[in-house]
């Protein structure tokens, strides 16, 4: 027996009408948490599957471009058909005669003919069945319903001729480029989806992000699990989850004298207006210092900022995955950049906001960053293959935020209050604790334990 659902029905309201709970009905269908249904899905109301299930098949690759236009041959009820993937990776659908039939699948190859690429046993459940092929790519096969398309892209973007370079853009990749990126690192990912997901929920999603990340980690060599795991706890930290591209976050009066103590008499005297904060679980009204005024002031003078430029502190503001800020770093990763792509050239010191607006580039200035600015170590590689213990996290966004080391003297003259602000790093040496410390110790430890790291 089956259900085809309408608008409006949900697995409760269904389930009432065959005198089944919710919980049934999602294990007969195979329906995970949090139990979506779509208008016109056919659902199971018996445990029993279809003697004759229906099988989607789209083939992407690892970053869930869909493959398009690959010609394939697939094999079922002892019949191969010959087939060519759509716009959106899919291939026709097709009905079994049983629910344990096998499929095979096997893609034409630009030279050698068809080479075998997925072997499928349907099993009773509808199910996603992810198979890597010998050229890196994914079939995913679906039993009764085709996947929602709402996360993930549909189509890749324009393929551009193999011998014309081609210039990023901030919706993504090219097809080329993931080709070639795949063939680099033999399909062996250096920063997975999990790994993400551990530091940053949400965003493993991004397939833009997944390929950037993955291309600059190889570029920079950030490329044991060490240093992804350190390198993507800092940037999940800097950019609240990779959601933050560009400075910019509203400051109370409080806040911002918290943030920038050795400019607070003259926070004290910003211009300022009523901004709405979240504190303590109510929001409330309170003074904010007005931008640009803030960042010119607080930036002002500092790391090749013109003095008598008072637009220098909020153009060169932070910007990029682990917010790089300050002319002279505008100016250094521009040369980088530069250098590693001659064929495009790019100025970021006139044009910052490149590194906020393209993710290619607030990408690649996060492991620029990584590898040539540190604070104290200006190769965090250095600091990160040091271990996986607090006191090397601590070392590591110390160096990514401010390295302010004290001796034991000067540690002694504190009061209780400033003392709490430090960690003792030697026994004579004591270092200040960098601002969102405990955020960068928790999505460092959330993602060692997936890493199994010690």
């Amino acid at each position: 027996m089956t259900h085809p659902v309408v608008r409006g029905e949900t697995l409760s309201s269904i389930g009432a009408k065959y005198g089944k709970s919710y919980q049934e009905l999602a294990r007969i269908n195979g329906i995970r948490p949090p139990y979506n249904i779509r208008e016109g899905q056919t659902l199971r109301i018996d445990n029993e599957p279809p003697s004759n299930p229906k099988v989607t098949i789209r083939i992407v690759n690892p970053f869930y471009w869909a493959i398009t236009e690959l010609e394939c041959k697939v094999t079922y009820n002892g019949v191969t058909h010959t087939s060519t993937t759509d716009g959106d990776g899919y291939l026709p659908s097709i009905t079994t005669q049983h629910k344990q039939d096998k499929i095979i699948i096997e893609a034409k190859r630009w030279v050698g003919g068809y080479k075998k690429i997925a072997e499928v046993n349907l099993g009773n459940e509808p199910k996603v069945v992810p198979i890597i092929s010998p050229w890196h790519t994914v079939t995913e096969l679906l039993q009764l319903d085709r996947p929602n398309h709402n996360t993930r892209p549909t189509t890749p973007p324009d393929v551009a001729p193999t011998n014309t370079p081609t210039t990023r853009l901030p919706n993504g990749p090219t097809q080329t480029e993931i080709d070639a990126l795949i063939a680099k690192l033999h399909g062996n990912m250096l920063i997975t989806k999990e790994m993400v997901k551990a530091v940053a929920p949400g965003k493993e999603r991004d397939e833009n992000l997944m390929y950037y990340l993955n291309f600059y980690a190889d570029k920079y060599e950030v490329n044991t699990k060490l240093r992804v795991a350190h390198f993507l706890a800092q940037c999940a930290h800097e950019s609240g989850g990779f959601k933050k591209i560009a400075e910019g976050t509203p400051y109370d009066v409080a806040s911002a004298k918290s943030t920038w103590s050795t400019h607070a008499s003259e926070i004290d005297h910003l211009p300022t207006e009523k901004k709405w904060f979240k504190r303590n679980n109510h929001m409330v009204q309170l003074d904010s210092p007005k931008q640009p005024d803030l960042f010119n002031t607080v930036y002002k003078n500092q790391d090749g900022n013109d003095p008598h430029h008072v637009g220098d502190g909020y153009m060169y503001r932070g910007r990029g995955y682990i917010q790089i800020t300050g002319k002279n770093k505008y100016k250094d990763f521009t040369t980088e950049h530069n250098n590693h792509n001659p064929h495009e050239p790019r100025d970021f010191l006139t044009n910052p906001d490149l590194v906020s607006t393209n993710i290619a580039y607030a990408v690649e200035s996060a492991f620029w960053y990584w590898r040539k600015r540190g604070t104290h170590v200006a190769d965090i590689n250095i600091v990160a293959d040091q271990g996986a213990s607090d006191d090397d996290v601590l070392k590591v966004g110390s160096n990514v935020n401010g390295w302010l080391p004290i001796n034991q003297d000067k540690y002694d003259s504190l009061t209780s209050s400033k003392k709490a602000k430090y960690l003792r790093i030697q026994e004579n040496r004591w270092l200040e604790i960098p601002i969102g410390h405990d955020d960068r110790l928790r999505k460092f430890h959330a993602i060692k334990a997936l890493l199994n790291l010690h």
